[in-house]
């Protein structure tokens, strides 16, 4: 991997320092314990069945291909928006434009 890429949007370049990149993901693991809250349920992946399809190798299926049921507000990390407590269904995407834009990043860890 390069240590830094160029990104242009808009006629304006960005420069990105690849090498100090960090991922601010949580992964969803489906079989182990999972970020949730407000007692909802886990997150599930279940194998896909139709009449013509096994979704599961282990079941004699092609490939595996997975349902996922998941409440992803409460399921792990998320954007925040307007949207989330307006009556308007109103989306980041619908908001933003095709640019970088700067941020905070607030991460908030549970007492125990």
């Amino acid at each position: 991997m390069p240590d830094s890429i160029v990104i242009t949007l808009s006629g304006k370049h960005y420069k990105a320092i690849t090498k100090s990149g960090l991922s601010l993901g949580i992964i969803l693991d489906f079989e182990k314990k999972q970020p949730r809250f407000f007692e909802t349920p886990p997150a599930l992946a279940k194998p896909f069945y139709s009449q013509e399809f096994k979704g599961s190798v282990e079941q004699g299926g092609p490939c595996n291909v997975e349902s996922i049921t998941a409440t992803f507000h409460t399921s792990g990390t998320h954007t925040e928006c307007v949207g989330h407590i307006s009556r308007d269904r109103i989306s980041l995407a619908d908001l933003i434009e095709n640019n970088l834009i700067a941020s905070t990043l607030v991460t908030i860890s549970p007492e125990t």
